[in-house]
């Protein structure tokens, strides 16, 4: 049987992946769906009426807790961790009961210059966790390094033969 499969962060080299393996799948890129924006969401939801749903939407700031801004801490959280929130609760209450969660290693454990992207990623291993205990099919995938433009923006110049592959996590 082949699910229909909608992706939030749909522009992401993830997503991309995601669809490639997945060609029933409608991936929802972010100026479509912040996921910020429990409306948004609901409206993308019910207009596509998928079996599951992927969150890939996600942001990294590279900063020290010492130097750090908060707004930008503050996006990570809101983002990460209460878009999925928002998107597992829209889920929740329009009976779409599988759900995957992007998360990473870094939700188990912290890095240096990565408070407010490790902090929401455990965050997000908990929801699921939490979703799970009420009865979803719920789900978190905690790849570690993965070949991205996420991550090469935050490690510029790291070995690429050490990552992952996209197709991998997919």
């Amino acid at each position: 049987m082949n699910k229909k499969i909608l992706i939030f962060g749909g522009d992401s080299d993830i997503a991309t992946a995601v669809k490639e393996l997945h060609p029933n799948t409608v991936a929802i890129p972010h100026p479509e769906c912040d996921v910020r924006d429990s409306k948004q969401i609901k409206k993308v939801l019910k207009k596509h009426s998928p079996d599951a749903i992927v969150n890939c939407a996600g942001v990294s700031n590279v900063q020290l807790i010492k130097d750090s801004n908060i707004d930008r801490w503050l996006e990570e959280i809101e983002v990460n961790l209460i878009g999925g929130y928002r998107i597992a609760r829209e889920c929740a209450n329009l009976g779409i009961d599988t759900m995957v969660f992007i998360a990473s290693v870094a939700g188990k454990y912290g890095k240096p210059e990565h408070s407010g992207y490790c902090a929401s990623k455990c965050g997000t291993i908990s929801l699921v966790q939490s979703l799970a205990f009420e009865g979803f099919k719920s789900y978190s995938i905690s790849p570690g390094r993965v070949d991205t433009k996420m991550r090469e923006q935050d490690y510029p110049g790291e070995d690429k033969r050490t990552r992952l592959t996209k197709a991998s996590v997919a």
